[in-house]
C-alpha cells in the first residue's frame, strides 16, 4: 500500500472518530463522552497487556510453563503447626472414608503410604475388596477397614462418616490433599460432590496438568474428565444403588449427578495420575455404565467410542422439525451465493426455511440476485445493527429452531443440520455452534472463552481440525459460556423467553449476550465438533459498521455480566490466553 494511500486512510478513520465523538458529546453529554474515551484507555492498556503476556507464553515451552506455575504457586507443604493452625479455625472438622480397592499392590501400597501422610486425620480408609482376602498385607496399618458389599456402608453405625472419597490406585496425593479438601467444605458445606485439577507423574516429574472447567454435563457424558478423585456426601451415596460386583467410579458419578446440582470444582491440581496408556478396558467398561445412563435418562441415541478415552452419543431425532435460517447480508454477493448454494446442495435435512436480511445493498447486481431469490428477502434501512436486524427476521419465522448465519458460511458436511437440531432437541440445551473451520482445515471457532476483563476469544484457532488440542477439548462436545453467532442453533421458544438479541450490542457481543441470557435460564449452551462448516472470515459486517461502538459494547456487556470479572465457568482460572499456563501471576493460595 502507498504512503498516500495509508495517510489518507488514517485520515478517513479520524474524520469518522471526531465526528462520533461529537455526536456522543451531542446525545449524551460530555461526561458520558469522558466516560467511553476512559473506557477505551482502560481496554487499549489490557489489550497491550495480554498482548505481552501472550507473546511471552509462546516463548516458553509447555513443559516449562507448568512447572513455572508450581514454583509460583508453591502449594503444597508438609508442615504439621501450620496444618494444625489452621484445622483449629475451622468451624467443622469433616470425616472422611477413603474408599479404595486393592486392584494392584504396587500402586496400592503406594497410595496407602500417601494418605497415611495426609496432614488432615479425620478419616479411615474403607477397602472394598471382592476376593475376600482376609490375609491381606495391608491389615497390620491403621485406619484400614474392609467390606465386601456397599450395603455395609449404610447399614454399618462404624460408617457414620459425612463424606467419602474415592481415589483411584494410582493417584499419588500430596500431604495438604484432605486439608484441602476440608477448607474447601468449610466456606462451601453445601458441596454434595467435589472434584479438582490433576496432573501427570512422569519420570518423578509433574507435567501435563489438567486444568478443568467447573462442572460441565455435556462434557461429562463424552470424556470422564474426574472419576480418578473426588468426594462425595454419604447422605446422596446412600441413595445410590451400587453394581454388588465392581466400583466403578463414572457409574457413581453418573448416578449421582442425577441427584444433585451441588457439584464443586476446586481449581487445583491435588493429585497426580501415574502415566498410562492403556485406557482400553477402562472405556469399555465405563461406555457400559453410560449407556445405562443413557436408559435411564430416557436419552433417545446411540453410544460409540472416539478413540481410546472417549465416547459420543449419536442423538436420535424421530421428525424433523421446521428450521428458520437468517442471514444478514450486504454487497457481499459473492460469498452469499456460495453460502446459498451451499444449503441447497449440501444439507440433507429437508425442512427448512431462509429469510435473508438486506442492510442498504447498492450494488445493482446484488439487488438483482436478492430480487430473483425464492427465499424471503427483509430490508433493514438503519445503520448496520447485528441484533437488531436478527431480532426483525425472526419476527417473519415459522420455524420451531432458528439459525442464525453470517453470509461468509458454507455447508460442507451434508449432515451438518441434522447433527445440530438432534443436539438442539434435547430438553437441556438451550444453544448449540459448530465447528468452523477456515479454508485450510484449521479451526476457526470450537465455542467462545471469556477472560475476567470481559474480553472474548476464540480458542484453539488455527490449529488443526482433527489435530491434538489441550486435552483434546476442540474434539469433544462440552459446554461453553456462548457460542459465536456466525452459526448459532437456538429454539425458538427459547429465544422468545430470553426476549432475543439485546439492540444494545449493535455489532459485538450479541451473541454472547444472548447465550449468557440462556444460560441464565437455565439451557446449557454447548459447542459440538461433530458437525463442521466453512467460515473463511470474509464477511463486510466489521467494514460496513459505522457505530464505533465496540467500546461501549464492551462497557456494557461486562457491566450486565458482571460474574465474568472472576472468570469463565468453563476456562480454568489458571490458564491464560488460549490454554496457556498462567504463569507471571499467583492464581491459588495456599490453604494455611
Amino acid at each position: 500500500m502507498s504512503k498516500i494511500k495509508i495517510i489518507k486512510s488514517k485520515k478517513k478513520i479520524i474524520q469518522k472518530l471526531v465526528q462520533f465523538s461529537l455526536n456522543i458529546i451531542k446525545e449524551r453529554g460530555f461526561n458520558e463522552f469522558l466516560n467511553i474515551v476512559f473506557s477505551q484507555l482502560e481496554q487499549l492498556v489490557i489489550q497491550i497487556q495480554e498482548s505481552f503476556a501472550v507473546s511471552y507464553i509462546k516463548n516458553i515451552k509447555k513443559s516449562d510453563q507448568y512447572k513455572l506455575w508450581l514454583s509460583n504457586n508453591d502449594l503444597f507443604s508438609n508442615n504439621e503447626e501450620l496444618a494444625g493452625n489452621l484445622i483449629n479455625k475451622f468451624n467443622f472438622t469433616p470425616s472422611f472414608n477413603i474408599i479404595v480397592h486393592e486392584n494392584n499392590k504396587t500402586n496400592f501400597d503406594n497410595l496407602i503410604s500417601c494418605l497415611q501422610k495426609q496432614l488432615y486425620k479425620n478419616w479411615k480408609i474403607i477397602l472394598f475388596d471382592l476376593k475376600d482376602n482376609n490375609k491381606s498385607h495391608i491389615f497390620t496399618k491403621p485406619n484400614i477397614q474392609k467390606i465386601k458389599d456397599f450395603d455395609e456402608i449404610s447399614n454399618n453405625p462404624n460408617f457414620n462418616i459425612e463424606y467419602s472419597v474415592f481415589i483411584e490406585n494410582d493417584a499419588i496425593l500430596y500431604p495438604d490433599t484432605l486439608l484441602w479438601i476440608a477448607k474447601y467444605l468449610n466456606e462451601k458445606k453445601e458441596s454434595e460432590i467435589i472434584y479438582s485439577d490433576e496432573d501427570q507423574m512422569i519420570d518423578d516429574k509433574r507435567t501435563n496438568p489438567f486444568f478443568k472447567p467447573d462442572w460441565s454435563p455435556n462434557l461429562f457424558l463424552n470424556h470422564d474428565y474426574f472419576s480418578k478423585f473426588f468426594v462425595i456426601r454419604n447422605d446422596l451415596l446412600s441413595k445410590i444403588q451400587f453394581d454388588k460386583k465392581i466400583i466403578n467410579h463414572y457409574d457413581i458419578l453418573l448416578k449421582a449427578t442425577e441427584l444433585t446440582k451441588k457439584i464443586s470444582h476446586i481449581p487445583i491440581p491435588l493429585i497426580s495420575i501415574k502415566s498410562n496408556d492403556d485406557y482400553k478396558s477402562e472405556l469399555q467398561e465405563n461406555m457400559e455404565y453410560l449407556k445405562n445412563a443413557i436408559q435411564r435418562r430416557m436419552i433417545k441415541g446411540t453410544l460409540v467410542k472416539t478413540n481410546n478415552r472417549n465416547f459420543r452419543i449419536k442423538y436420535q431425532l424421530d421428525k424433523e422439525p421446521k428450521v428458520s435460517i437468517i442471514i444478514p447480508t450486504k454487497d457481499n454477493i459473492r460469498v452469499l451465493k456460495r453460502c446459498i448454494k451451499s444449503l441447497k446442495e449440501k444439507t440433507n435435512y429437508k425442512n427448512w426455511e431462509l429469510i435473508i436480511i438486506d442492510n442498504n445493498s447498492k450494488n445493482k447486481e446484488t439487488l438483482d440476485y436478492l430480487n430473483n431469490l425464492p427465499y424471503e428477502v427483509l430490508e433493514f434501512n438503519e445503520n448496520f445493527n447485528f441484533s437488531k436486524m436478527n431480532n426483525l427476521a425472526v419476527q417473519k419465522t415459522n420455524g420451531d429452531f432458528l439459525l442464525f448465519m453470517n453470509d461468509d458460511v458454507a455447508a460442507i458436511d451434508p449432515t451438518w443440520l441434522h447433527e445440530l437440531v438432534s443436539i438442539g432437541i434435547q430438553s437441556n440445551i438451550g444453544v448449540v455452534g459448530p465447528k468452523l473451520l477456515f479454508s485450510d482445515n484449521t479451526i476457526q471457532h470450537a465455542g467462545m472463552v471469556f477472560l475476567p476483563t470481559g474480553a472474548g476469544f476464540h480458542p484453539f484457532q488455527r490449529i488443526s481440525s482433527n489435530g491434538k488440542s489441550y486435552h483434546g477439548l476442540s474434539n469433544l462436545l462440552r459446554d461453553c459460556s456462548a457460542v459465536t453467532g456466525a452459526c448459532l442453533l437456538i429454539k425458538k421458544n427459547i429465544f422468545d423467553e430470553v426476549s432475543g438479541y439485546d439492540p444494545d450490542f449493535d455489532l459485538y457481543y450479541g451473541d454472547s449476550d444472548l447465550c449468557l441470557k440462556v444460560r441464565e435460564k437455565g439451557y446449557d449452551v454447548v459447542y459440538t465438533p461433530y458437525t463442521k462448516l466453512l467460515h473463511d472470515g470474509s464477511t463486510k459486517t466489521k467494514e460496513i459498521s459505522d457505530s464505533f461502538f465496540a467500546v461501549e459494547n464492551h462497557r456494557t456487556f461486562i457491566q450486565k455480566w458482571q460474574f465474568l470479572k472472576n472468570g469463565d465457568p468453563f476456562y480454568n482460572p489458571n490458564l491464560d490466553w488460549n490454554y496457556n499456563v498462567e504463569t507471571e501471576k499467583e492464581i491459588t493460595k495456599k490453604p494455611f
